[in-house]
């Protein structure tokens, strides 16, 4: 079954919090994550790691992401006929 209900209908409605969950797609967070890490790494392994200064760059890179596919989301509902 694709979404549509056992009635093959229109699909079904998803909680709120679910359809968030989807819209910020979790699946492509690791894209943000990857180079902050190795950045740190390779900073701790030269000696000049900051742990508050990954940490902020880790949440800006990590909300970037999530604000990027959120608007993605929006401009592909706004081209969408209807």
């Amino acid at each position: 079954m694709t979404g549509a209900d056992a009635a093959g209908g229109a699909p079904a409605a998803r909680p709120p919090a679910q359809v968030w969950l989807l819209a910020i797609r979790p699946r492509t967070l690791p894209a943000a994550v990857v180079p902050v890490v190795v950045g740190t790494a390779l900073a701790a392994r030269a000696g000049g790691a900051d742990p508050l200064l990954a940490v902020a760059c880790l949440a800006t890179a990590l909300l970037l992401q999530i604000g990027i596919n959120l608007v993605n989301d929006r401009s592909d509902a706004a081209a969408a006929p209807i």
